[in-house]
């Protein structure tokens, strides 16, 4: 009876059989059959199996070892040339680097608006289930709504969870000896549960817990108090009213449409805010998670002509996502073409920026074929020729980004003038930020690197 025989798996072997050209593996694919074979009659399939693809993965790890020792030294030697051939072309490389760099500066100017706007109330913890009433007579669509229909559409329908209107106006604030228009609003109750403005002082359910409260912003608080604590002490509303402050909360983002510089409530308007419908504000409301605004909507939309008997005129109610108010018109033309307008210029410029590197580059050819043809003399493949060339080209494309970012650092208060902004560049502390930048070297150079890197390649030096 003959000795049985055993096969390796046909993975393992193929593994093997690919490692051991780069003399990585220890053994040979075809002694291992033999081991494998004496291993199985000695400690059985189960440990063999183990041991072998112990050994499989073994081999793979000493190939990634390797193969990153040999990239590393690799990437060495390109960044090593790239640099020399940088130093001793000073004068076209810095043309090329700048022209790089003004080109990105100006793209990421424009990425930095753009991300503004597409931020506009996302700090809002409650952003997607946040709607803000909107009335249409006439066809023309308004978002003021009268102040007693609040009270209407909460009290009839469960669907709500919070309610508050938004009634933004200036008032003459004084205190001791200072006294300036702010910008003030009145709001419900419900105003600190619906959006996310944190209180510095005071808690959300007191601060608004007397008809002649206000909450205050930290500026406002700096301005009219110093150092001192604000909260008790009066403030005196357009030579009429003092108001006790009964909370401090943060300074508002720019990137909001909710703009004030403090809040007084509702309720200061005594019965009025409960029974007119001729004095108009905006309404925004907190929906339960479950409902379906589509079909809420319907269900609201006839609540003004059934309550308010002045009315002659159909009035509809529609709702409006708080997402689509910043970008998106009631009437006329939607604001977010002008965000994928910019989008459009700023990815123009790159190119065109990218363009103009890829042409100096091709000029330049000719002051090259000498280098090329003794790196092909002594082995170089015209592989090794479009790596060293695409380094270069990133090497130079990271060179443009540093220059960029002092460009932007430079410009970036000239640019908030103008787009009546306060737009930051934060690097350190803004991940997606620092890879988008990343992002932009990147494209930059490959698409700046690629077609002078075949184009130069192709030169034979026979």
């Amino acid at each position: 009876m003959g000795v049985r025989k055993y096969y390796q798996p046909k993975l393992g072997q193929r593994i093997l059989s690919l490692l051991s050209r780069y003399e990585i593996e220890h053994f040979m694919s075809g002694d291992c059959g033999e081991e494998f074979n004496e291993l199985i009659e000695e400690r059985g399939k189960t440990k063999t199996l183990s041991w072998y693809w112990g050994q499989v993965f073994y081999a793979l790890a000493a190939y990634v070892k390797l193969s990153m020792r040999i990239g590393v030294a690799m990437i060495k030697n390109y960044i090593k040339t790239s640099w020399r051939n940088i130093k001793n072309n000073k004068s076209f490389s810095f043309i090329n680097i700048m022209g790089l760099a003004v080109g990105m500066a100006c793209c990421i100017l424009i990425l930095l608006w753009v991300r503004d706007e597409l931020s506009y109330d996302k700090f809002h913890e409650n952003y997607n289930d946040i709607y803000r009433a909107v009335t249409e007579l006439q066809g023309t669509k308004y978002t003021a709504n009268p102040l007693a229909m609040a009270g209407v559409l909460k009290e009839k329908n469960p669907e709500i969870l919070k309610i508050s209107r938004f009634y933004s106006s200036f008032w003459l604030i004084k205190h001791e000896d200072k006294m300036y228009n702010e910008r003030g609003a009145l709001v419900d109750d419900d105003f600190f549960e619906i959006f996310t403005f944190p209180l510095l002082k005071g808690s959300q359910e007191t601060v608004f817990a007397g008809r002649e409260s206000i909450v205050i912003t930290e500026r406002i608080a700096a301005k009219y108090f110093g150092t001192e604590d604000p909260i008790g002490q009066s403030l005196l509303i357009n030579n009429a009213s003092e108001l006790i402050v009964t909370g401090i909360v943060e300074n508002v983002p720019t990137n909001s449409h909710l703009q004030f510089d403090f809040l007084v409530p509702m309720k200061i308007m005594g019965d009025r805010e409960h029974t007119s419908w001729s004095w108009e504000a905006a309404t925004y409301m907190l929906l339960q998670k479950n409902v379906s605004w589509r079909d809420f909507e319907k269900k609201i939309s006839g609540v003004v002509n059934e309550r308010d008997e002045r009315t002659n005129q159909k009035v509809t109610l529609y709702l409006q996502p708080f997402s689509q108010i910043h970008l998106y018109s009631l009437n006329g033309t939607d604001p977010i073409i002008y965000v994928y307008i910019f989008l459009t210029i700023a990815i123009a410029i790159l190119v065109i920026a990218c363009i103009n590197f890829v042409n100096l580059s091709t000029a330049k050819s000719n002051t090259r074929a000498k280098e090329i043809g003794m790196r092909k003399v002594v082995g170089a493949d015209r592989a090794n020729i479009i790596r060293q060339f695409l380094g270069e080209s990133l090497l130079m494309s990271v060179l443009s980004l540093l220059a960029a970012i002092a460009l932007v650092y430079l410009l970036l208060p000239a640019f908030n003038r103008l787009a009546q902004k306060q737009l930051t560049l934060d690097i350190s502390g803004n991940l997606v930020t620092a890879l988008g930048l990343i992002g932009i070297a990147l494209f930059a150079g490959l698409l700046s690197g690629i077609y002078p890197a075949f184009m130069l390649s192709r030169f034979k030096p026979a």
